[in-house]
């Protein structure tokens, strides 16, 4: 798992994504997960962000502290897909 969480400052954006979807597999069982999603919601590359928001997305109630990153993200990330991730968790985790 540490190899994960560490792998959120790779410079390859294709293992940071890997990451990310690893990291949605485990979800919140291990406590370094949800910070290291916080910080992938934030990842230069667009891609990145949305396997971070799918993560999110899967582990339901226990992305409560990523509720408000997904609600500026909806609204404010410059890629229109990010952003229709984010509204699409939203709703899911609303739910």
């Amino acid at each position: 798992m540490d190899e994960w969480v560490r792998a959120v400052s790779e410079p390859d954006p294709k293992l940071r994504k890997q990451a990310a979807e690893k990291l949605g597999n485990v979800g919140a069982a291990d406590p370094a997960v949800v910070p290291a999603l916080c910080i992938m919601l934030h990842d230069k590359d667009a891609e990145v962000r949305c396997q971070a928001i799918l993560a999110f997305a899967k582990s339901g109630s226990s992305a409560g502290e990523a509720v408000e990153f997904l609600k500026a993200i909806s609204r404010q990330d410059r890629d229109p897909k990010v952003r229709s991730y984010a509204t699409k968790a939203l709703a899911k985790l609303d739910k």
